[in-house]
């Protein structure tokens, strides 16, 4: 292959790989107004410091979330819209986007099956393991990192609903979070 076509090829992989944002067509920093204009999903919602839009994954209804301080994205997150009468198959849509972010991001950090209630009845009943979710009693969550970014899929529970979120957030935003909270608490003082 020629030197020439050889850097065409790197051009042109380098253009596709930037497509991708650190969540969905977004990159930390963005402006809501730029958000609005790089997402094609549906939005059903903003208010000063977030959009929310209708999304689907993997065939799971999904409720879109970005989150902006100062005008600046700095995490994201997806909130399962589904309604089962099993609760299992809430661990199944978490298995499924697992399995995607592994294969996407590598294998997650952290992996963690968490029993809240260590005395619960369906600790040994694992098809009963959703309703246990719904409980309180149990929690799943698996994490990854990226340079810039940390993922979690979290599935948990309480008075018999299940959430099943998989949250995005800038690294970086931690400490201008935490800044920006404290510049608040000593203007209250």
């Amino acid at each position: 292959m020629n030197l020439k076509k050889y850097f065409s090829y790197i051009l042109l992989f380098v253009s596709f790989s930037t497509l991708a944002g650190d969540f969905r067509s977004s990159d930390w920093g963005d402006s809501i107004s730029k958000t609005k204009t790089l997402e094609s999903a549906e939005l059903v919602g903003q208010d000063a410091d977030a959009l929310y839009y209708k999304t689907s994954i993997a065939s799971i209804e999904m409720l879109t979330f970005f989150s902006y301080l100062n005008d600046a994205l700095y995490s994201g997150a997806y909130l399962s819209q589904e309604k089962y009468m099993n609760k299992n198959r809430f661990i199944d849509d978490y298995n499924k986007i697992s399995k995607l972010l592994t294969k996407k991001y590598g294998k997650p950090s952290v992996e963690d099956i968490i029993w809240l209630d260590e005395d619960s009845y369906y600790k040994d009943e694992r098809n009963n393991w959703g309703l246990a979710i719904s409980m309180g009693e149990l929690l799943m969550r698996a994490i990854w990192k990226t340079d810039t970014t940390t993922i979690i899929n979290g599935l948990r529970g309480d008075n018999f609903e299940l959430n099943h979120v998989i949250f995005y957030e800038e690294l970086a935003s931690k400490e201008r979070v935490q800044k920006l909270e404290e510049e608040k608490d000593l203007d209250l003082l």
